[in-house]
């Protein structure tokens, strides 16, 4: 886990059977922020996260590059 100073905005659809990775946390709202999904002969990756802050938390890099990393295997 770790803090974004991002908001949360609309939430994209979340496709059927994907795992959730990450969830987001506001006063009055909980949401996921990052899921990974198989299915419909690829792989997928999706983080509504990405705040120029974010990217200078070694966490969040760390989950963009496990997240590239999966979909390369």
């Amino acid at each position: 886990p770790f803090v974004s100073r991002g908001s949360i905005s609309e939430r994209a659809a979340v496709p059927p059977g994907a795992a959730c990775l990450l969830v987001g946390r506001m006063i009055d709202t909980v949401q996921p922020v990052a899921w990974a999904w198989r299915g419909g002969g690829g792989w997928g990756f999706f983080t509504s996260l990405g705040c120029a802050e974010d990217f200078r938390q070694p966490d969040f890099v760390r989950l963009l590059w496990n997240a590239v990393r999966w979909i390369a295997c």
